[in-house]
């Protein structure tokens, strides 16, 4: 029975006819999709990003512009530290003295002496006569009648340190003086510790070409600034054309 079900002829059902049409000849008409104008910014001719109006489509049939964004690379720039020297300020020299300079900005004010003149060569240990120069500036924070700070700066010229010094470079042996000025006046001008700063800041600063006697000289100095608790300076400062690149 199972063999003769076998055997039986199928029967098919007639189908409709049908017709495939290959994509090839199908035209699908171009819509404008929804967007922005392009636009464009550009930075020394190169194109840093693009707004295009090709769009994204979001879940519900809305669309969004969307954004290409182009690698853009500068050169770095560095700007130094920018410092005011005392020769461009009013300076001259202080009453009965010939060795120390007086520098003002406002409420600023400056005193630079010759480090020759307080200091023997390679030592900084003060001179004894070297206190006829500090007790110039010593009269002058004496007459100040606001709430001020003190910073004392050492600074040398070019010439290696000897070897054989208790200091190891001009670095140290700039603060050391600086350390030296800053205690005078804590010990002789009635000045309070904690308003006083010595710093070294050695050869990095010259005033003169270190090229000769006399520039090394102008070099070797310190300076004693005195000024205001909440003081800010108002000169303003100008690079030159291609000062900071690098």
């Amino acid at each position: 029975m199972l063999a003769a079900e076998v055997d039986k002829p199928v029967e098919f059902e007639e189908c409709e006819e049908a017709t495939v049409t290959w994509l090839d000849d199908v035209v699908i008409e171009e819509e404008e999709v929804p967007g922005v104008e392009a636009e464009t910014a550009e930075i020394d001719g190169e194109t840093v990003w693009s707004e295009t109006p090709w769009s994204e489509s979001l879940e519900g049939g809305d669309s969004t512009p969307t954004m290409s964004l182009h690698t853009y690379s500068s050169d770095t720039m560095r700007i130094d530290t920018v410092r005011v020297d005392t020769e461009r300020l009013d300076t001259y020299r202080l009453e009965g003295i010939e060795h120390t300079e007086r520098s003002g900005e406002d409420e600023s004010v400056s005193c630079t002496t010759e480090g020759d003149v307080l200091f023997g060569s390679l030592e900084f240990e003060l001179r004894s006569h070297a206190e006829a120069e500090l007790e110039v500036t010593a009269d002058e924070i004496a007459e100040r009648d606001d709430d001020f700070i003190i910073k004392v700066e050492g600074h040398t010229d070019d010439v290696p340190v000897d070897p054989d010094q208790d200091f190891s470079d001009n670095d140290e042996l700039s603060e050391l003086r600086a350390e030296s000025v800053a205690q005078w006046l804590i010990d002789n001008a009635g000045v309070e510790e904690d308003i006083i700063t010595a710093e070294g800041l050695g050869e990095d600063y010259p005033r003169a070409d270190n090229d000769t006697d006399e520039g090394r000289q102008l070099n070797r100095r310190v300076v004693i600034t005195v000024q205001p608790e909440d003081y800010e300076s108002s000169l303003d400062y100008e690079l030159e054309e291609g000062e900071g690149e690098g």
